[in-house]
């Protein structure tokens, strides 16, 4: 979790206002773990099957994909945009 950067820190007061969300999810991944995501997802398996493949819960397979897509080490588009009035 990244909860700091270079100007600012943020604190989270215990105020009991906030929700950890995915906390029931494994988003630690080995290194291998993320080739085989990559691997299979490169090559057209759907989410499901890699969870299965992989043994990780679908949900984690999906948020490995978000990052692995941010970091664009992925070749197969995960998502698409819509353009609007044909502009990109």
């Amino acid at each position: 979790m990244k909860t700091i950067n270079k100007s600012h820190v943020p604190l989270i007061e215990p105020t009991g206002d906030y929700v950890f969300i995915f906390e029931d999810l494994e988003l630690a991944f080995k290194k291998e773990q993320l080739k085989q995501i990559t691997y299979h997802w490169n090559n057209g398996r759907e989410v499901e099957e890699i969870a299965r493949l992989t043994q990780k819960h679908p949900q984690e397979v999906l948020l490995a994909l978000i990052d692995l897509a941010r970091k664009r080490r992925i070749k197969r588009p995960f998502a698409f945009r819509r353009l609007k009035h044909g502009k990109a």
